[in-house]
């Protein structure tokens, strides 16, 4: 695990003047901090929405990960208090690869698949040109900048790639992956026009088993008083299957159980999360979770019964979840928040959504720039071996 550092950060810290755009920029506790209002007001303006940096989501995710965390935050005004036009939750890990070489990172964890910081989309160059140069204007910040899961495609990378451009800073991109997202040119017919004809009177097939077993129901959950026992129900769900037996489901840890339900609680008061599940006489078979913000949504979570495996719950689940997606015209487009090439999504959503991580130099005079470009590739060619091994006795625990 990342070591961070922040032992000496305080609630709310003195701001600093940005003398090329006038902005001021703040270190401000994610635990310990009084910018609810602005921020939330921030999310509503944002260039790219992001529900896993936003107030609601970020503070409950602080539970189980959020050790370290800072939010650097650009306001208009010396007062931190004022109309704030960026946010980025960062932590300065210390030994990122095992050497004494601080990185700047931006805030990831388990259940955060994208990495984009808050920006005000009508001063959005300006805010991203302070929180890139942060470390210019806050003594003791890493000259390096690692900013985990970005898109490779949209306003938020062209927005990066001129302002580096701009004002020559170097910048490496790893780990560059796709995954699958629900972003059709047409909504009309939208299996038939992406799953084969074979595929889909398989799924027929499945479904006519499943109801043979008993009574069939859909559900969607979307009521503030309902989703406690929908999120309760989706945590037993899951801890029943191959997940708890690697120690990976949420059930696993307090800490995640709790940071589940506080996800579910606050987002449920404004109407945005929805809960789906497929029963079977009243017993849930799959269950998954998406999150929703503006014309955004994450489809963050799905687990399913095994013992129903042979008639793939998980695919009826996402037919059912997908058609009902489709139809709510308030929604632009849905990230499956889901690993490379997994295989369920993809069978499923055709589009895709590119994305890496990337490395960018802050100070545009970084003479450590490149060791850690090069430490990075080697931690990703260890990373890359353990995951084989924890892939293969994955299978094996998944199979006994």
């Amino acid at each position: 695990m990342e070591r961070a550092d922040f032992s000496r950060s305080e609630p709310l810290s003195k701001g600093v003047r940005c003398p090329r755009t006038g902005l001021h920029l703040f270190r401000v506790s994610l635990r310990d901090n009084p910018l609810t209002k602005q921020w939330r007001d921030l999310a509503s303006r944002a260039l790219i929405q992001n529900i896993f940096y936003e107030e609601e989501y970020a503070i409950s995710a602080a539970i189980p990960f959020g050790d370290g965390v800072e939010l650097l935050v650009v306001t208009e005004d010396a007062s931190p208090m004022s109309r704030m036009l960026g946010l980025w939750p960062v932590r300065v890990s210390r030994h990122r690869w095992g050497v004494p070489l601080p990185v700047l990172t931006g805030w990831t964890h388990p259940f955060a698949a994208l990495g984009v910081p808050l920006l005000d989309r009508d001063h959005a160059e300006s805010v991203l040109s302070v929180l890139l140069r942060a470390v210019n204007l806050i003594p003791g910040l890493p000259a390096r900048t690692f900013m985990p899961n970005v898109p490779e495609q949209g306003p938020f990378p062209e927005l990066l790639n001129a302002l580096r451009s701009k004002h020559d800073l170097r910048s490496c991109a790893f780990n560059l992956h796709e995954r699958a997202k629900l972003d059709p040119q047409s909504r009309e017919k939208y299996f038939e026009s992406n799953l084969s004809s074979r595929t889909r009177s398989k799924l027929r097939q499945e479904m006519r088993r499943i109801e043979r077993d008993g009574r069939v129901e859909f559900e969607t959950i979307s009521e503030a008083g309902a989703i406690a026992d929908a999120i309760e129900d989706y945590i037993q769900l899951e801890g029943r299957g191959w997940k708890a037996r690697v120690g990976t489901a949420v059930s696993c840890s307090p800490t995640e159980t709790e940071f589940l339900r506080g996800v579910a609680k606050a987002l449920s008061n404004q109407g945005r999360i929805k809960i789906h599940r497929l029963k079977l006489d009243g017993t849930t078979i799959a269950s998954s979770v998406t999150y929703f913000s503006a014309s955004m949504a994450w489809y963050s979570k799905i687990s399913f019964d095994e013992s129903q495996a042979k008639n793939s719950p998980g695919s009826q689940l996402v037919m059912y979840a997908t058609e009902e997606l489709l139809q709510d015209p308030s929604v632009m487009w849905v990230d499956s928040c889901a690993p490379p090439g997994h295989p369920l999504m993809k069978k499923f959503w055709s589009e895709s959504l590119s994305i890496s991580n990337r490395i960018i130099d802050g100070s545009g005079a970084d003479p450590f720039f490149r060791p850690a470009v090069e430490l990075e590739r080697l931690r990703l060619k260890t990373a890359d071996i353990w995951t084989a091994y924890k892939g293969l006795r994955r299978a094996r625990l998944k199979n006994a």
